[in-house]
């Protein structure tokens, strides 16, 4: 951030010969060059704040109270003036509870030359309306994109029971050694081990007396 405000801080930016050098074109730039543009302010400044229009769901909207303070890069919107009905908009680069050091441009008499105090500069405002400024409205905050929602654990699938093991494993033509596979009686885990035991000293013994 603070590269950014050195490579422009005391020039000047306009986003075309017509609109001249106006503090949007600024607050534009600056999002741009750090990584995460925004649109248009649909006609002002104010325009921008009122509607929201320059910021995706990746910015956050945050009202000015006396409780917030803004973090640095923060687009931060002044209201109108009896001189601006087109209200302004600048950059955080620091923020307490009562001042705020900002990067604007076209702060001075707002003719959009660019020049002298209409440049790029730095100043320290507040967050109530002078005789020059109007109140800060707010600001955004860009907060990036969004958490993907989290993955459901996969559901566990379903052990397989004894009699599915078999119906799996039997090879075709298989000729079954026992015929009680569907015998409903309870038994407990030692007595499946010992049945298993059973099973195998039974195949043993066809086994040897073929």
């Amino acid at each position: 951030m603070q590269k950014i405000i050195q490579k422009y801080l005391g020039k000047r930016y306009a986003e075309s010969k017509e609109l001249g050098h106006q503090c949007v074109a600024w607050a534009k730039l600056f999002a741009r060059e750090m990584g995460y543009p925004i649109a248009g302010f649909s006609g002002s400044a104010l325009k921008g704040w009122q509607t929201g229009s320059p910021f995706s769901h990746e910015w956050k909207r945050v009202e000015n109270t006396p409780q917030a303070v803004p973090k640095p890069g923060a687009i931060i919107f002044f209201d109108a003036t009896k001189d601006n009905p087109y209200g302004h908009v600048a950059v955080v680069e620091s923020a307490s509870s009562k001042l705020l050091i900002v990067i604007e441009q076209n702060a001075g008499n707002g003719n959009g030359n660019g020049l002298g105090m209409n440049a790029i500069t730095r100043r320290t405002v507040g967050y109530t309306a002078t005789a020059s400024r109007g109140k800060c409205l707010g600001w955004y905050e860009y907060v990036g994109k969004p958490a993907p929602a989290p993955t459901a654990a996969p559901v566990p699938e379903k052990p397989l029971t004894l009699k599915e093991i078999y119906e799996r494993e039997k090879p075709e033509g298989y000729v079954p050694l026992f015929r009680d596979h569907d015998d409903p009686t309870p038994v407990t885990r030692g007595e499946v081990a010992l049945y298993g035991e059973l099973a195998r000293i039974r195949a043993d013994k066809i086994k040897n007396q073929a």
